[in-house]
């Protein structure tokens, strides 16, 4: 038996036994099928929400008494939440890691995901993240590099550097340029078997970062608009088709004027079309 068809026997375990899972697993479904025939898309779109409805008056008590027995469980269905907030493709004022008016409904689902995994020891996961962690995927093929990105992520560090200097936040900002290099090398120079790893940038960064990134600070936001450069590649899948050009119109939009100069570089990278 193949590592794949080992990973959707045990997703279809966990769905079985856990009815949340499965009216998530057929939510995610209604979607694409809403995505593929757009002639019944209002039908397929109540569908999902009914499930997802379902869902989430059944998962919240399994959140809030996470144990070693139910972590798996917990773990796919906050994961699949953040895959069906994507599908429902983007939404007014809703950017992923920060929102126009209020928090972002996404990024709230995103860190359930750390801390599900910080709350549980690795091994507890017995079916989800600790065999995931111990198999290896096949790099991923060979993809366009964005143009001069380590001259580029240099300059933002030194940026970083100089003008949060002195700064409470100094070391939290300079560490977000760090790991997103990580994250452009593991990408481009084909360590990583995994399109979506990219997002372990969000994972990594602190949650002191991220609320600034919520207040949209001018720091996070230039440094979230590089990351966003990063997804782009994701939009080859149905679920991420439209989301990039929006987050970047939202930075664009809500980044203060005489920050946005530091947005040339990924705004060319996406090919988005700036006002």
């Amino acid at each position: 038996m193949t590592s794949g068809t080992t990973w959707q026997t045990q997703m279809a375990e966990i769905g079985f036994e856990n009815p949340y899972v499965l009216h998530l697993m057929l939510a995610l479904t209604a979607l694409h099928l809403a995505h593929c025939r757009p002639s019944r898309r209002e039908q397929y779109t109540a569908t999902a929400d009914h499930h997802y409805e379902r869902a989430l008056v059944l998962v919240t008590p399994e959140i809030a008494s996470l144990s070693p027995k139910n972590c798996d469980a917990v773990l796919v269905a906050v994961q699949m939440i953040c895959f069906i907030s994507w599908g429902r493709g983007p939404q007014p004022g809703e950017y992923l890691a920060f929102g126009r008016d209020k928090k972002s409904d996404w990024l709230v689902m995103f860190r359930g995901i750390r801390t599900t995994l910080t709350s549980i020891d690795r091994s507890d996961f017995t079916r989800t993240h600790a065999p995931a962690t111990r198999s290896k995927g096949r790099p991923l093929p060979a993809q366009e590099v964005p143009h001069e990105y380590e001259k580029q992520l240099d300059e933002l560090r030194e940026y970083v550097e100089f003008i949060t200097r002195g700064a409470e936040n100094h070391e939290d900002d300079v560490t977000s340029v760090n790991v997103l290099r990580e994250m452009y090398d593991n990408r481009y120079l084909g360590v990583d078997g995994e399109f979506h790893v990219s997002f372990g940038w969000l994972f990594r960064t602190t949650d002191d970062f991220l609320d600034r990134l919520q207040q949209r600070d001018p720091v996070p936001m230039i440094i979230y608009a590089h990351f966003v450069v990063l997804i782009h590649v994701l939009e080859r899948f149905w679920y991420m088709q439209g989301w990039t050009h929006h987050v970047m119109s939202g930075i664009w939009e809500l980044l203060l004027p005489e920050y946005r100069a530091w947005l040339d570089w990924p705004i060319k990278r996406i090919g988005w079309i700036r006002p």
